[in-house]
């Protein structure tokens, strides 16, 4: 998504911006509405990354401890260090920078 604003960017004189927050977990998927329908995810995993996203930057991804050890060796990590996420208590949350390096930092 980063990389498609970035591009995007380069030719328009208007800026995009985005933040971003991953988090895996069990999500449930469902069609809500009577009249007008809404496909909608629900779960805590939905809900973490949302938190996360309200704690990132513009053009930041920024993702929980339990999501960064499962990329850690794909991706370079900063530590954004201790936040009080609501509903979920104090969290440490990273910010993944890069791709390739496989170096945690």
């Amino acid at each position: 998504m980063r990389r498609y604003i970035d591009g995007r960017d380069a030719a328009h004189p208007d800026a995009w911006r985005c933040r971003i927050g991953i988090q895996p977990g069990p999500i449930i998927g469902s069609v809500v509405g009577v009249s007008k329908y809404v496909d909608d995810i629900f779960g805590p995993g939905v809900n973490l990354a949302a938190r996360m996203e309200n704690i990132a930057e513009p053009m930041q991804i920024v993702i929980s401890a339990d999501t960064c050890a499962l990329v850690r060796d794909e991706f370079d990590c900063t530590d954004l260090g201790e936040a009080d996420i609501k509903g979920f208590g104090s969290q440490t949350a990273y910010c993944l920078d890069s791709e390739s390096s496989g170096r945690f930092g």
